[in-house]
């Protein structure tokens, strides 16, 4: 049977520190955090690792920059056990696609009562159902029914969910009955005024066949053109594939060796090539094509 007991700590008094958003370095808009509060309570749950997050969407079109968790060292203290060192993070949408996932550490940069590590930056819009959760260890404490929670201006909370689970698995609903509103993971976003650059999803092909590559799904805030700039930056030692229309949205390679060919896209506002957006790559693997292995 699986234990929740919920100790409610004083008001916002114990929590003193300003909420300030983090700054992303080559982003003109600072980024926000998805949730904080003023006031909390704790629970600690016995005998089982508990996947907790909660379903959100967001009220226009948002860059996720970074993924964090409330942990050790957060002046959100538990009135026994202690937070976790540690937790992994990870990001779905609605189909249960993983769009982003990364281990936060009570190492990483604190703001307000989060840790919070970089990951690529993802594309939030409007529409669509996201989930964010984390893994919680038997034995540690996480935060739970919080009154002073509030959520940042684009996003809307929908509510917990939960999965009695020992890996950080897709939490569909809130299988455990949770009474709370929140459970320790978070994240921060900003505006997309600086382009962003979507290279794709990573394929797997046969060599010898054309690979046609989209990068159409980048954008900027601003609706305006762009321009792009597309690299093979890695590929087998002995290829000669090479990029072809490098500065279209959808250039074509045929790689001729088995191996990984990875091309990284820069796209830039085309009145301004300064304006540009960091660099995102894809990765296609080749292997040996049907026809070649029945020779």
């Amino acid at each position: 049977m699986i234990r929740l007991f919920i100790f409610l700590l004083a008001p916002a008094a114990l929590f003193s520190q300003d909420v300030i958003a983090p700054a992303i370095t080559r982003t003109p808009l600072p980024a926000a955090p998805a949730v904080e509060f003023t006031s909390t309570s704790h629970a600690s749950q016995a005998g089982v690792s508990l996947v907790l997050g909660y379903q959100f969407t967001v009220r226009t079109q948002v860059i996720l920059t970074s993924l964090g968790a409330v942990l050790q060292g957060s002046s959100a203290s538990p009135v026994f056990g202690a937070l976790p060192a540690s937790m992994p993070v990870c990001l779905w949408d609605e189909n249960q696609n993983l769009l982003a996932s990364a281990t936060v550490l009570d190492s990483d940069p604190a703001t307000g009562h989060f840790n919070y590590t970089q990951v690529a930056k993802t594309l939030l819009v409007p529409g669509v159902s996201y989930t964010l959760a984390g893994l919680v260890p038997p034995g540690l404490s996480v935060l739970s029914e919080v009154p002073g929670m509030t959520p940042g201006s684009a996003v809307v909370f929908v509510g917990p969910r939960s999965l009695a689970s020992k890996t950080l698995a897709f939490p569909e609903t809130d299988a455990i009955g949770l009474r709370s509103n929140y459970f320790g993971a978070g994240f921060t976003y900003t505006g997309a005024r600086e382009p962003v650059a979507l290279p794709g999803r990573d394929r797997n092909v046969a060599t010898g066949s054309a690979v046609k590559l989209d990068g159409s799904a980048s954008f900027s805030e601003t609706l305006g053109p762009l321009s792009w700039n597309w690299t093979l930056v890695s590929k087998p030692a002995a290829s000669k594939a090479e990029l072809f229309e490098a500065d279209s949205p959808a250039p074509s390679f045929t790689p001729d060796l088995v191996g990984v060919y990875v091309a990284r896209l820069v796209v830039s506002d085309a009145s301004d090539a300064s304006v540009r957006s960091q660099p995102s790559t894809v990765s296609i693997t080749a292997s040996p094509s049907l026809s070649a292995g029945a020779r």
